[in-house]
């Protein structure tokens, strides 16, 4: 019986450190970071950036409320020409009232022309979010279907 006590004991121990590091690690995330992005910073470290097909590098048709469409097959790119190195965090999250992030992360750009992939997405509208130290410099507005 007093060792059932010894080994809760233990085991709580171990569990409180194991969350101790857990906590400590998180990640930088889209949080509230929404809104007017600063095209003064951006315009530092970039000439352009666009959302395209990952299969051709073109952007899909545009709708002037929605963005460019894609549809739920497609693998998409975030293509830019970048002046400068920076470090940017990249997050797509849904334009609902949810605005949940389905993408998270940071990416190293270095000057001339570059792309990263973002994947594919089931069907809504969603909202790229550029982000360099804390400030959205872009929002790229797209939807799927």
């Amino acid at each position: 019986m007093k060792y059932s006590y010894l080994y809760k004991g233990i085991l709580v121990s171990i569990l409180a450190v194991f969350m101790s590091f857990c906590s400590g690690s998180q990640v930088e995330t889209c949080g509230d970071i929404g809104g007017t992005a600063d095209e003064g910073i951006f315009n530092q470290f970039f000439t352009e950036m666009a959302i395209v097909r990952a299969s051709d590098g073109q952007p899909g048709e545009r709708d002037e409320e929605l963005g460019p469409g894609y549809t739920t097959a497609e693998d998409l790119l975030i293509k830019y020409t970048c002046t400068q190195s920076v470090t940017i965090r990249v997050c797509v999250a849904t334009r609902d009232r949810w605005g949940e992030s389905v993408f998270n992360e940071e990416h190293n750009s270095i000057p001339g022309e570059g792309s990263f992939n973002v994947g594919s997405f089931s069907a809504k509208s969603y909202v790229v979010r550029v982000i360099k130290d804390g400030v959205l410099i872009k929002n790229l507005p797209f939807y799927t279907q």
